[in-house]
């Protein structure tokens, strides 16, 4: 069950990327400074400094510090561009996608659990409902992002996920996958602990 769900994780993540357009570890992230110019009128120069913004978060990674007790398996699994696991089967994992110009602090909540739970529900043929979500726009360092967090029951078992995105040089998810509800502060510090790094 454990090693299904962390095989699952990746494809789902995938499949919400597609749908809304949108330790030792070491992945990438977005420059959020891209400002919305509130006025009718813009000037090219507003213009010029916008792409230039946007220019630069193309050049940002995320570095976070790994939870103690995670390690990273022999072999990634399908979907997932970077994996660590706990015994426990809790998981953290990314995907990076190409960025089709989406900002990750632009996607909209209510269509993200509409997906998300689709993409379950497809995967495990059974309906699956994501109960406590809860969805914010947000940055890192300045970057543009999301983080949204739920629960979800399959086959008896609850687990906890929270799920961060940013745009880099690629479109960047996490996904930290509590099986057992023991990692939330571990997770939380894991979070926080996200830095922008400008792509060597």
């Amino acid at each position: 069950m454990k090693k299904m769900l962390a095989l699952m994780v990746p494809a789902v993540l995938c499949l919400s990327l597609v749908a809304c357009g949108g330790g030792d570890s070491s992945v990438a992230g977005t420059d959020s400074s891209v400002a919305q110019d509130s006025s009718v009128a813009q000037t090219s120069s507003a213009v010029e400094d916008s792409s230039a913004q946007e220019a630069d978060y193309l050049n940002y990674t995320f570095e976070f510090d790994l939870p103690e007790g995670f390690s990273e398996p022999a072999e990634l699994p399908e979907g997932a561009d970077g994996f660590w696991q706990a015994e426990d089967g809790s998981n953290i994992n990314y995907v990076a996608v190409e960025s089709d110009g989406s900002l990750a602090s632009e996607v909209p909540g209510d269509a993200m659990k509409s997906t998300m739970e689709q993409g379950y529900s497809a995967q495990l043929g059974e309906e699956v409902s994501l109960e406590n979500f809860a969805f914010e726009s947000t940055d890192i360092d300045g970057c543009p992002a999301y983080k949204m967090s739920y629960d979800l029951t399959i086959n008896g078992v609850t687990i906890s996920q929270t799920v961060i995105g940013v745009n880099g040089d690629k479109a960047y998810t996490y996904s930290f996958t509590d099986m057992t509800g023991e990692w939330g502060d571990a997770f939380a510090a894991a979070i926080d602990s996200m830095t922008a790094v400008p792509v060597a």
